[in-house]
């Protein structure tokens, strides 16, 4: 009875003895999965490279953006980086002339898909800056995407708006435009006469500065002047119609400045043009016209008329 006794009592102690050394290597398991240096199981894999706080990396998970009766609307979001991606998702109600464009430091790069994803305009630096900025008429309502990456190798913090400008019309239409910015400003708009492309050719507003300096679509500044809203046709963002528009951003140099236009790309058909000249939002100026695509494009620099600012 005595042995007995005490084989009975080591063994208990000995399962007491099994149980703590078990527990204790259970603690110790714990401790490694949960340390920051290791790659053992347990460990959350890193963010996917496009990933970001928004999380409004494709169509499917797009961000929608409530446009105002106006047809105004605007998001402030960033860009982790040159592989990230944002896209956002308008409701148009309403047909007519839309800009949409970015603010802010960034380089951006800007995108108007409609409702399958197809791109229908893309634009870079047409904005102030680095910013990207897209004129575009829209005749048929319902869901468009707007997709927005960055420029350069690295992103950043940047505002998108959109807003509707006018009442629009048809491709081509003659009709739309932006009205003056600045003192001093000149509008382009132009209807086309042809088949050669869906939207027409592509038109460039020039402005001669007293010094020499031509700002174009070609040099889009200089001297105290820009050219902020440039129309490709059927070569890129915009209608084929205009409006393409040169203001001054600073002090004005006295003296005559010339301006007119040019057939930049294209091969048939004919333009006819409207070239206004603005005092801040008075209509100053205006010239109409026709002309037809030159044997090779680029064409002339075509002037159209002049003006002496003293």
């Amino acid at each position: 009875m005595k042995s007995s006794g005490l084989v009975d009592l080591l063994f208990s102690k000995s399962h007491i003895l099994l149980l703590v050394l078990i527990i204790a290597l259970a603690g110790c398991g714990s401790s490694d999965t949960s340390s920051s240096g290791g790659g053992g199981g347990g460990t959350s894999p890193p963010p996917p490279s496009n990933s970001d706080t928004d999380g409004n990396t494709s169509i499917n998970s797009s961000r929608t953006i409530s446009l105002n009766s106006s047809g105004s609307g605007s998001y402030s979001a960033s860009l982790r980086n040159s592989s990230d991606r944002d896209y956002y998702r308008i409701n148009i109600s309403v047909a007519g002339e839309y800009v949409i464009s970015s603010s802010g430091s960034t380089d951006t790069v800007g995108r108007l898909l409609d409702a399958n994803g197809n791109t229908i305009a893309v634009n870079d630096d047409g904005g102030s800056g680095n910013n990207f900025r897209i004129t575009r008429n829209i005749t048929s309502t319902g869901t468009y995407y707007i997709r927005i990456s960055a420029g350069s190798s690295s992103g950043g913090s940047y505002t998108i708006t959109i807003s509707r400008s006018g009442s629009g019309g048809g491709d081509g239409d003659a009709g739309q435009d932006v009205g003056g910015r600045g003192d001093i400003s000149w509008t382009l708009t132009w209807s086309y006469t042809g088949s050669e492309t869906a939207e027409g050719p592509d038109i460039d507003l020039w402005v001669l500065h007293p010094n020499g300096t031509r700002i174009s679509g070609v040099n889009r500044s200089g001297s105290n002047m820009r050219l902020d809203v440039d129309d490709l046709g059927g070569f890129g963002s915009g209608n084929g119609g205009g409006p393409e528009r040169i203001y001054f951003t600073g002090s004005i140099t006295l003296g005559s400045y010339d301006y007119g236009l040019r057939w930049y790309r294209g091969r048939s058909g004919s333009i006819n043009y409207r070239l206004r000249l603005y005092d801040g939002q008075r209509i100053v100026g205006e010239d109409t016209g026709r002309i037809s695509a030159p044997s090779s494009a680029p064409g002339p620099w075509v002037k159209v008329s002049d003006v002496t600012i003293d």
